[in-house]
């Protein structure tokens, strides 16, 4: 019986089950790697637990200084958290959605009046 090479990537990528999925995690996990100064995704695991926490809480305050969403930090960190987890490396996910920014409504604050609806009507053949 042939022996599979389990490596940190090898464990991330076989947890994700779609492609298109696939492909944006390894995106949004390599802008963490780039943040991170290493190498390689082995590189990342090689800290212990308490620093790769730190480290992660410092790549959530580094995006919050950035122009990112903050509707969108849980996608952002989605990927990263899963890669320490298929990894068995026990990471504090409540502290850090503790200092995620909070979430900016996009839409209208009420429900449409009917003035609203009868403008909308009026404008549509």
């Amino acid at each position: 019986m042939r022996k599979v090479k389990q490596d940190s990537m090898t464990l991330f990528e076989e947890s994700i089950k779609s492609e298109n999925t696939k492909k944006s995690y390894r995106y949004l996990l390599n802008k963490f790697k780039i943040f991170a100064e290493v190498k390689n995704y082995n590189d990342l695991l090689k800290a212990d637990e308490k620093t790769i926490q730190r480290l992660l809480e410092d790549y959530v305050i580094h995006l919050k200084k950035s122009d990112i969403s903050p509707n969108s930090f849980n996608s952002q960190l989605s990927p990263v958290i899963l890669f320490y987890q298929v990894n068995d490396v026990n990471i504090n996910t409540t502290r850090l959605k503790k200092m995620y920014p909070q979430k900016v409504k996009r839409g209208g604050y009420s429900a449409y009046t009917q003035k609203d609806i009868q403008n909308m009507l009026e404008f549509t053949t």
